[in-house]
């Protein structure tokens, strides 16, 4: 049998916000023919709201996809956010977050690699600089 410690969640209402500019997608996908490189590219604003306290909150995604033809090993990924958040008069709070992720493989050594960077300034000054690399033997069967 199967017991329920919980109690349903309380359900309310949501905090009102005012939409600045919608969310949208636009894809792209472009074939290199003398390199013959494919490349879908993915555009994501996931829209801009303002609260009601005047917070702004902004945030987009880019991401990029690409392989050669009929080169599986050659595929590479990255992703780009932007995220932002301030008060209207910008006075207390302004804060710029940057992620970029990439991910492809390497044949010299046979590995994965990951590579992560994550920038945080806060009224135009650097509160947070961070780069990973990261590298994962790939296992041929």
């Amino acid at each position: 049998s199967t017991r329920n410690d919980f109690d349903l969640p309380e359900i309310c209402q949501g905090i009102p916000k005012n939409d600045l500019r919608d969310s949208s997608i636009n894809r792209f996908r472009i074939f290199d023919e003398i390199s013959e490189i494919i490349t879908l590219k993915i555009n994501e604003d996931c829209d801009s709201s303002e609260y009601p306290d005047g917070l702004i909150w902004d945030e987009t995604t880019e991401s990029i996809y690409t392989i050669k033809k009929n080169d599986p090993q050659s595929v590479r990924i990255e992703i780009n956010r932007y995220l932002k958040y301030y008060f209207q008069d910008q006075s207390t709070i302004k804060v710029d977050i940057k992620t970029k992720s990439i991910m492809f493989t390497k044949n010299s050594p046979s590995t994965y690699e990951v590579e992560h960077q994550l920038n945080i300034n806060n009224k135009d000054q650097i509160f947070f600089d961070k780069n990973w690399n990261l590298s994962f033997p790939r296992i041929n069967y």
